[in-house]
């Protein structure tokens, strides 16, 4: 049996508040924007299983994927979807 300390890395992946209280629904939106960003990027391009090893090859990741998510809201608005400009995947046009 492995057993690790309780810290604020394990507080992340195990929260005090189950996420589908209210407590935890008003607590959540009131994340800074950048967190919601760096939330968007992990989750959608799958940083957190990723088999890089290194500073720059993580770093280099992480650029490519912001700059696919600014690229894709610039998509979204010179198609004059603005409801999509958080979207990483965007609907086929109609």
């Amino acid at each position: 049996m492995v057993r690790t300390k309780v810290d604020a890395d394990n507080l992340r992946q195990h929260p005090a508040l189950p996420p589908s209280t209210l407590k935890w629904k008003r607590l959540y939106r009131k994340r800074s924007a950048l967190e919601r960003i760096n939330s968007r990027v992990a989750d959608g391009f799958m940083l957190h299983s990723h088999y890089l090893r290194g500073k720059q090859s993580m770093g280099l990741k992480i650029t490519v994927s912001m700059t696919v998510m600014l690229a894709a809201a610039n998509f979204a608005m010179q198609l004059n979807k603005p409801e999509q400009i958080r979207s990483l995947v965007l609907s086929p046009a109609a």
